[in-house]
């Protein structure tokens, strides 16, 4: 028997996120990636971020990223 499977490159996609008040921990997917704002490229598809800053609420959501994607 013979297999043969083709995989799917996955696309990184140019991501820039910032924060109001600035210097909010980012993470993605539960890795933290720096402080906003942050620059950099990313795998697109869904992730969950995290945005958490000394005195500050910590926030929670779910990003589709992907070309063209705003918040």
């Amino acid at each position: 028997a013979l297999f043969k499977f083709t995989l799917q490159e996955i696309e990184d996609v140019d991501l820039f996120i910032e924060s109001d008040p600035a210097g909010a921990v980012l993470y993605l997917d539960g890795v933290k990636f720096g402080e906003t704002p942050v620059s950099d490229f990313y795998p697109a598809g869904k992730c969950e971020v995290r945005l958490e800053k000394e005195r500050y609420v910590p926030l929670r959501d779910t990003l589709v990223i992907g070309p063209q994607a705003t918040r």
